[in-house]
């Protein structure tokens, strides 16, 4: 049999009810309350789900776990009418017994096991001494790595078990009934209907990694660029007219030195590129994602790549401008105070003409490796350069969003063309290659890594104006665990824009709950009192990124 048609047809079934209700109130719902959720809700915003939801996940399950039960050949039967729970599971015979599920939510607080004669729990037994059963099975939609299932439902294990009613997570009841290969295939398909719920819902969450993450994601990009990245770029550049001789230099001077692990390090353009790959890996996942903040991290990994690099040239008797060379402009010597003064005028359009236009042949006739053919090489780096800045720059990036997904392939590809055709194409010195080894990655991810992505992850929603904003809140929400942390959420509607639940964190700044306190209470009065909004809500995505919350939030309304 088909079971994967089995698995199709949930995950399809679950996302017409999604976008027949459309009615959950936040992301913190969707999250808490769907499929594998972590979080708990609180008691109102699961009864709102449960009413709004008209076929609720327990009974849309339940029935698909009957269908894959007949047709792994394992006999089913219905739970006695009087159950209040009897569509939300069946009876099944197996291992020469016969047993019962039924299928509960993943909140633990806000469950049917209260202490009323009507519950859940109260009825199993009920069902197991009468004879009716052997046992019953309380299958939690939750995955068997949710610790906090586990520990919560431990006691009532314990006490339960005995007298057959078992507590089980859902991942760990396929295992179980039908096994490891099915229970996998079930993890898969609600990490897909959670993706493209919250599509549904109109939900943009980008969550930020943990360390390990982070790590693991860093090497893997590392293989993959070796293995899989590098003879692309070779076929589309040799595509564009480069010779295989010159790309032979380039490819030997940046495997020789590792230098593409610079990529995938520390320095601020590598943050930038490494965001957006992790930002670009989680929104391939559907077309309908909007890449926006994808696209403006690469444009400022090239930009931040490019400045990043000019210190190898600093006080080595180079000049520089940044823009055309004229009186008012002259070209002056580059030295690190330069460098500092000129941070903020130094963006893609001038580091790009400084890099490979003939009229800066001044300077870079002088950074390349001599052997490869210079003014092909200029050429061909100039032309992917404006290519670049054309497909992101030309009104595109701030006036509408990126839905394209096939555009947004072409322009990652010019961005990995760009990378390589720099570092490459380097004439680099004992000292200099010194520098540059300064922006590897040290060791393991650490807090400074994550708070650094957090503030590239911001990057989409640069493009906001007063004026193209319909609504917006500022949200604050206090966690209610161990970790003390407070966030704040921007939820805006606008024109191009159908609705942003972004919530926005301080990333791991070890802060006390008074001092994060005190800070958006700053954010806040500032937001409050600033004329120009869209310099507060700067200030406000310059510090918090996007990241999912379970707590009941208070609205400012924009002024």
């Amino acid at each position: 049999m088909d079971y994967q048609s089995l698995y199709d047809e949930f995950a399809d079934k679950a996302l017409a009810d999604i976008k027949l209700s459309k009615k959950f109130a936040g992301a913190n719902e969707f999250n808490s309350g769907f499929l594998f959720g972590t979080d708990d809700c609180n008691c109102a915003s699961m009864k709102q789900m449960q009413r709004n939801w008209a076929d609720a996940a327990p009974g849309l399950f339940a029935d698909f776990a009957r269908k894959l039960a007949s047709g792994h050949s394992i006999e089913t039967f219905d739970l006695p009418s009087t159950s209040r729970w009897k569509n939300a599971g069946f009876g099944y015979i197996a291992d020469g017994g016969k047993h019962a599920c039924v299928m509960l939510w993943p909140s633990i607080d806000h469950s049917p096991l209260n202490h009323t004669k009507s519950n859940s729990m109260f009825w199993a037994f009920e069902l197991v001494e009468n004879g009716e059963v052997d046992d019953v099975y309380l299958v939690w939609l939750a995955d068997k790595a949710n610790v906090k299932l586990r520990e919560r439902l431990g006691c009532w294990y314990e006490s339960s078990s005995p007298r057959g009613v078992k507590h089980v997570s859902a991942t760990d009841w396929f295992e179980r009934t039908f096994g490891k290969e099915e229970a996998d295939r079930l993890t898969d398909v609600a990490g897909r209907v959670r993706t493209e719920g919250r599509l549904v819902q109109g939900f943009t969450v980008v969550a930020l990694p943990t360390e390990h993450e982070l790590g693991s994601f860093r090497q893997e990009r590392l293989r993959d660029y070796e293995a899989i990245e590098l003879p692309l770029i070779r076929y589309r550049l040799m595509g564009r007219g480069m010779s295989e001789r010159d790309i032979d230099i380039l490819s030997r001077n940046i495997q020789r030195k590792d230098l593409f692990e610079i990529l995938f390090g520390q320095a601020s353009f590598a943050v930038s590129f490494l965001s957006s790959e992790w930002r670009y890996r989680l929104n391939t996942l559907s077309e309908n994602v909007e890449q926006t903040g994808t696209v403006a991290g690469y444009i400022k990994a090239i930009e931040q790549m490019m400045f990043d690099l000019l210190p190898l040239w600093a006080n080595r008797d180079y000049k520089v401008a940044f823009g055309a060379v004229k009186a008012r402009n002259p070209a002056v010597p580059l030295t690190p105070a330069l460098l500092a003064e000129k941070d903020k005028e130094a963006t893609l359009g001038p580091l790009a003409y400084l890099f490979a236009s003939y009229q800066h042949e001044y300077f870079n006739a002088r950074i390349y490796d001599p052997e490869i053919d210079y003014k092909s090489f200029r050429e061909l780096l100039f032309g992917r350069l404006r290519s670049f800045m054309d497909n992101t720059r030309n009104g595109k990036l701030h006036k509408s969003n990126f839905y394209d997904l096939g555009k947004v392939r072409e322009i990652r590809d010019e961005v990995l063309d760009i990378m390589f055709m720099l570092l490459g194409g380097l004439r680099l010195d004992e000292e200099q290659l010194k520098y540059l080894d300064g922006m590897r990655a040290q060791g393991e991810s650490s807090p400074d890594d994550l708070a650094e992505m957090a503030k590239a992850l911001n990057e989409g929603l640069d493009g906001l104006t007063v004026s193209s904003i319909e609504s917006a809140h500022l949200i604050a929400i206090e966690h209610h665990d161990d970790t003390h942390l407070w966030s704040i959420a921007l939820s805006i509607m606008g024109d191009g824009i159908d609705s942003h639940n972004s919530y926005y964190y301080s990333p791991l700044r070890g802060l006390s709950q008074d001092e994060e306190l005190e800070n958006i209470d700053r954010l806040f009065r500032r937001y409050r009192s600033e004329r120009c909004a869209s310099d507060a809500l700067a200030e406000v995505l310059t510090e918090y990124v996007v990241f999912s919350v379970k707590s009941e939030p208070f609205h400012v309304p924009l002024q």
